[in-house]
């Protein structure tokens, strides 16, 4: 599943669970659950379309509960799940919040996003934070970065809109790394023609952040994270998580 890692690198069990759905019906109120994400190519094209939200529908079933799937803007959905206004965003990361204390989050994942350090062919290779304290590092503005990343007093980040402008940036020497996922950097310098002017250690990622279901911090939030990972571990054990995020890899595009 080589393709995935552009989205996904994730974690897979094999094992089966009965009854799931009798254990988690009735332990959070009976009001409608809004689940909020935002739209992400392949993954969320609409409240109905997508593999995160075919992934969402299946949890929803298992969990037996009134629920509905919002899209909306990233900020948006972030910050309504933050106010209260809705009850669950994904696909979530700790980077997307201000403080660990304004959220609750699933412990089953649904994948685990690395980041690598890019530089010059033929230059030291740089794969700690610490390697890139003092240097000029070019990072995509929106994205989200690790907090130890955007963070780091050490570190002297150059904001650019777009990959292509921090490969552009790199090559004439206006950054000295780029930091990004493995895929996506690797396509971006392929875009711009200099592919073989890049390196990277793909055995050493300089972050990596858990990608999980985030839920509020009202009554019933906790209760509600814990109720989708028993959802996700029994999808994961018999084998349906799988088998929905391998559509992902079928329909990324050939290079």
């Amino acid at each position: 599943m080589a393709k995935l890692r552009l989205y996904l690198a994730f974690v897979l069990v094999t094992c089966a669970v009965d009854g799931l759905t009798d254990t988690v019906r009735g332990s959070i109120p009976e009001q409608e659950i809004v689940f909020a994400t935002f739209p992400i190519p392949l993954m969320v094209e609409s409240e109905t379309e997508g593999v995160f939200i075919e992934l969402s529908q299946e949890i929803i079933k298992r969990m037996g509960i009134n629920a509905r799937i919002r899209v909306s803007p990233p900020q948006r959905s972030i910050n309504d799940l933050v106010k209260g206004r809705v009850d669950v965003l994904f696909p979530a990361l700790d980077a997307l919040f201000v403080d660990d204390d304004i959220y609750s989050r699933t412990q089953e994942l649904i994948y685990i996003k690395e980041d690598f350090v890019f530089t010059r062919k033929g230059e030291t290779l740089l794969t700690s934070i610490d390697d890139l304290h003092g240097k000029v590092v070019g990072v995509t503005r929106g994205y989200p970065y690790a907090r130890e990343v955007v963070r780091n007093e050490n570190l002297k980040l150059d904001y650019s809109l777009k990959d292509e402008i921090v490969v552009q940036k790199l090559i004439i020497g206006r950054v000295e790394a780029f930091i990004v996922e493995e895929k996506t950097g690797v396509r971006a310098f392929e875009k711009q023609g200099v592919d073989k002017l890049m390196q990277y250690n793909p055995a050493l990622p300089i972050s990596r952040q858990d990608v999980y279901y985030a839920t509020g911090r009202n009554g019933h939030g906790q209760q509600l994270a814990d109720d989708i990972s028993k959802a996700l571990k029994s999808m994961k054990e018999d084998g349906t998580f799988e088998q929905i995020l391998s559509k992902a890899e079928k329909g990324l595009p050939e290079k």
